[in-house]
């Protein structure tokens, strides 16, 4: 009874202490009020740890009592006392420097302070948490015979636990102590830290060796370069070993006629495959796509462009999923292209059990590019990356090619159990042929239609979701295909030597330099080498990341270290379990320290020095107070509310919030095109006209399909009294295809004004606000 009763004195004071924390916020202007919905998620973070505490000081306290009354009582609420007054100290920090202090506590905090003020504030924090404790255990005192009537405490307060941590934090709504002992927790129970004297362990002096162009018969102009990356697409599918032939036939006669990889390994899945396969990245769990600081490095983006490339990036979903739209913002893409580009010409994908479309499928995704073709004076690099194979597989005509796959199970002369996993799978191997047609007709229409494709090379790849398992089990899903289609090739050849993502940008620039002496820097930094069997070096390494960015696998030779166990690469090109204890260990330190070198390279920004980088970009700064102030309002990563809370904001006068917020969600999601175009909004409602109308005239060069940015910019010129530029933006709309009603209704609006203008009728109007 009494250590319950402590228990929920404890959060008691800590409620206290929020409400504190915020008044403080509030009086210092940071806040625009007290009762916000963060202060309620504070006070659900402080359940979290009040249950945690109590779930672990419950086993002491019992131990102590029977060993002797009330030593159990005296212990518990010693710890209480002493969590209140640290957690005290924390908050009083936070709420002057708007700043969580984690390991490195003893540091700032002594930086920041004195022993006398530290002293000062322990004489004012004892008393006052003693005197809050002892009233609110006071008059608690019924509260445990509610909870006696349930299950056991310890039980239920861990649950409790548990339940919060699905809650997302931040610095304004997190109990501050549970993050300072989250921080010293991740800081000491790392085993290693990097301590290697060389401060850019990558950065080597770019020397031009024999590249792969013999196998080449170059033009004199630069090839264009295009990139197709199938989402989950494995050897498996396309490999003489396959126990079903015919899933992807155009897929296998183009590899025939290719230079052909067939030990390459996906370095790993989703967005992060695009950072390795088109800058032999590095990654790690510290990703830096989410870094709040520009990483310096190349990639071929950066690499081709700054030799005369035009850059494009095509994706039939959301770019700003995995963050990839924020790094070829970075990267200075000159055209990315997602799902708000397509217009109402186009068919989204079938919405799944959650009423969700991933988008547009791979047949969409070409014709999109195909309708918006236009021949360029200058070399291009395009990348396509596809959905239309991702879960779940909710392609155009589905049963046809779940009809297709059926009977190509049915002629093959399998056993009842291959039979069976395959058809258990038929909606995945579906969405392959479909993959395949689509592909089909993305090839054959630049064959026959654009003049480029004779001097074009396809770098066609998948990267895996371990999710066929055709072959054994163990690693068949970490070979994926890589193979180079082109005109240019001489004569198709197939490579077994290992190879994997990493690899394919430094040879790629090898091989464009040797033949068209490229601008390329002084230092360059790959976490591969080449693709060439020929120059393929003793003691190659490969690293195998998982979703999150840590290496899970790790190969060495032909030697490969797999969900803790080892493989080596047999003469079929097949993988065994081998036994070699000394390989095995040796693999397992060299893993252990890539993970901690890669996540340095991220953290400490030491890929390589900001002089040797292409692009610099500089991300938008905010200040601890800002962020203070975004983080009470925006408790997760769902910016989609972040912008609705935005537009909530601007609808009720607080443009200067409404602004920062959307600020901050630019400076993340760069291609969230609704909050530019709010912004913008914001700008027209102040009769900033110029700049409003600037940031919208870019809005609907970037995304000419998005009616939302026309609807908008005509609103501004209709507000600044510039109707004849909406003639402009009409014929712009007609050429791109927009038939949303509200645009026409502007435009018209628009034409009439300019009519009583030439008949002499001064029209004046104000900014309105509208929900858009």
């Amino acid at each position: 009874m009494d250590f319950i009763r402590l228990t929920f004195a404890f959060l008691g004071c800590l409620v206290v202490l929020s409400a504190y924390q915020f008044v403080r916020l509030y009086l210092d202007g940071v806040l625009p009020s007290i009762w916000n919905s963060s202060f309620f998620t504070l006070v659900i973070h402080h359940s979290g740890f009040t249950a945690l505490v109590a779930f672990l000081l419950a086993f002491i306290f019992r131990a102590l009592e029977r060993y002797r009354k009330l030593l159990g009582f005296g212990f518990a609420a010693g710890v209480f006392l002493a969590l209140l007054i640290l957690e005290g100290l924390l908050i009083e920090y936070y709420v002057r420097y708007y700043e969580v202090l984690g390991a490195d506590f003893l540091q700032k905090f002594g930086d920041r302070t004195s022993p006398g003020k530290i002293f000062l504030s322990l004489l004012l924090l004892i008393p006052m948490t003693t005197a809050m404790m002892y009233l609110f255990y006071k008059i608690n005192s019924s509260s445990y015979k509610i909870i006696n009537k349930m299950y056991p405490f310890t039980v239920i307060v861990f649950t409790w636990f548990l339940a919060t941590l699905i809650s997302e934090k931040n610095a304004v709504n997190e109990n501050k102590t549970q993050h300072l002992v989250a921080s010293y927790f991740k800081k000491y129970v790392r085993t290693k830290t990097y301590k290697n004297a060389v401060q850019y362990p990558l950065l080597k002096k770019y020397e031009q060796e024999a590249s792969m162009a013999k196998y080449f018969e170059f033009k004199d102009e630069k090839p264009n370069v295009v990139f197709l990356i199938i989402d989950g697409l494995e050897s498996e599918f396309i490999s003489e070993q396959s126990p079903i032939k015919g899933l992807m036939p155009y897929l296998e006669s183009l590899s025939e006629q290719s230079l052909r990889w067939n030990n390459n390994m996906s370095s790993t899945t989703g967005p992060g495959s695009l950072s390795v396969i088109m800058g032999s990245l590095p990654l790690s769990e510290n990703n830096m796509m989410e870094s709040e600081i520009y990483v310096n490095r190349n990639t071929l983006f950066s690499l081709l462009s700054d030799n005369g490339y035009h850059t494009a990036y095509y994706f039939g979903g959301n770019s700003a999923l995995g963050k990839v739209d924020k790094f070829l913002t970075q990267e200075r893409v000159d055209e990315l292209i997602d799902n708000k580009d397509f217009g109402t010409g186009y068919r989204k994908q079938e919405r799944d059990a959650a009423r969700i479309s991933l988008g547009y499928p791979d047949k969409e995704l070409y014709r999109y590019w195909n309708d918006r073709y236009a021949a360029l004076q200058q070399p291009k690099l395009e990348v396509f990356y596809t959905l239309s194979t991702k879960r779940p597989y909710l392609i155009p005509d589905r049963n046809r090619y779940r009809s297709r796959v059926t009977k190509i199970i049915d002629e093959a002369d399998l056993d009842w159990r291959t039979s069976r996993a395959l058809r258990s799978k038929r909606s995945m191997l579906a969405s392959m042929a479909y993959a395949d047609d689509a592909l089909k007709e993305l090839i054959e229409n630049y064959y026959r239609f654009k003049p480029e494709f004779k001097n074009t090379l396809f770098i066609i790849t998948g990267n895996s979701e371990q999710r066929s398992k055709l072959e054994n089990d163990q690693v068949a899903s970490t070979r994926v295909p890589l193979f180079i289609y082109s005109p240019l090739i001489t004569e198709s050849t197939v490579f077994n030597n290992l190879v994997s993502h990493a690899d394919i940008a430094p040879e790629l620039v090898q091989l464009l330099n040797e033949n068209y002496k490229m601008n390329m820097p002084n230092f360059v930094a790959w976490t591969g080498n080449n693709l060439s069997p020929e120059r393929q070096e003793a003691g190659k390494e490969i690293a195998l990341y998982d979703e999150n960015g840590a290496i899970k696998s790790m190969i060495k030779d032909d030697y490969l270290l797999a969900d803790g166990e080892l493989y080596r690469l047999g003469q079929d090109n097949m993988w065994y379990a081998d036994d070699n204890d000394g390989m095995e260990n040796r693999l397992r330190r060299i893993r252990s320290d890539m993970n901690v070198r890669n996540e340095y390279l991220i953290a400490e920004n030491k890929i390589m020095p900001a002089e040797n980088a292409i692009f610099n970009f500089k991300i938008p700064g905010f200040s601890k107070r800002e962020i203070a102030w975004i983080n009470s309002v925006f408790n997760g990563k769902d910016y989609d509310k972040a912008y609705l809370k935005a537009r909530d904001l601007a609808l009720q006068n607080n443009s200067k919030h409404a602004m920062l917020l959307c600020k901050y969600i630019l400076a993340n999601v760069p291609g969230h095109v609704d909050t530019e175009i709010l912004m913008a909004r914001i700008y027209g409602w102040q009769q900033h006209f110029d700049k409003a109308s600037a940031i919208l005239e870019q809005t609907i060069d970037k995304y000419p399909r998005y009616a939302s940015g026309y609807e908008a910019l005509l609103d501004v010129y209709y507000w600044s009294n510039n109707n004849s530029k909406a003639l402009e933006i009409a014929a712009l709309a007609e050429h791109n295809n927009i038939r949303d009603k509200s645009v026409h209704d502007k435009i018209t609006r628009a034409k009439n004004v300019i009519k009583r203008n030439q008949n002499n009728e001064a029209v004046s109007v104000l900014p309105e606000k509208v929900r858009r």
